[in-house]
C-alpha cells in the first residue's frame, strides 16, 4: 500500500506541475497576444489552444486517447438588426413601458446600461436616429434626429447646346 501510494506521489506530482507550468504559460501567452493586438478574440484563441494542448497532454498521461475537450472558437457573422421605420416611433413618449417600445420598434441597434438607467439608440429606414432613455422599465426621454435631406442635383442649363 505504501509502495501504490508513493509510486503515486511520485507520478502525480510532477504532472501537477506540469500542468500549472501549462496554464501559467497559457495566461501568459493570452496576455501578452492581448496586447499586442488588443483584441479579446486573440486572448481567447490563445488560451483556447493552450488548454486544448493541456487536454491531450492530461489524456496521453492518464493513457486514453487525445481528445480535445476545449474546441477552438470560430466566429461567426451576426446579420445586423433591422432598421425599423420612423412610423414606428409614433406614440413612444414619457411613460411608454419598455416592452411595449421593444414590441412596437424592435430590438435597438445599441443599447447601455448604468445604474441610472438604460439608453437605446435606433437608426431607422430613413437614416434618422432615436435616442431613448428608459428609467424604472419606463421611457423617460425620447430624441429624435430627422434623417439627413436627400442631396439635390446641381440645375443644368435649359440649352443643351451650351
Amino acid at each position: 500500500m505504501r509502495l501504490l501510494f508513493g509510486l503515486s506521489v511520485i507520478v502525480l506530482l510532477p504532472a501537477s506541475g506540469l500542468c500549472q507550468t501549462m496554464v501559467e504559460s497559457a495566461i501568459l501567452s493570452g496576455s501578452v497576444a492581448a496586447s499586442a493586438s488588443g483584441g479579446a478574440a486573440a486572448t481567447g484563441n490563445a488560451l483556447s489552444k493552450a488548454l486544448g494542448n493541456i487536454d491531450s497532454t492530461l489524456a496521453r498521461a492518464a493513457g486514453g486517447p487525445a481528445t480535445a475537450l476545449v474546441r477552438e472558437r470560430r466566429p461567426t457573422a451576426t446579420p445586423p438588426l433591422p432598421k425599423p421605420p420612423q412610423a414606428a416611433f409614433e406614440g413612444i413618449a414619457a411613460g411608454t413601458s419598455r416592452t411595449d417600445l421593444i414590441a412596437k420598434a424592435g430590438k435597438p441597434q445599441f443599447s447601455i446600461a448604468s445604474s441610472d438607467g438604460e439608453i437605446l439608440r435606433y437608426t431607422t429606414r430613413e437614416g434618422g436616429s432615436i435616442r431613448i432613455s428608459i428609467e424604472d422599465g419606463k421611457v423617460a426621454t425620447v430624441e429624435q434626429t430627422p434623417p439627413k435631406p436627400a442631396a439635390t442635383p446641381a440645375p443644368t442649363s435649359a440649352d443643351p447646346a451650351k
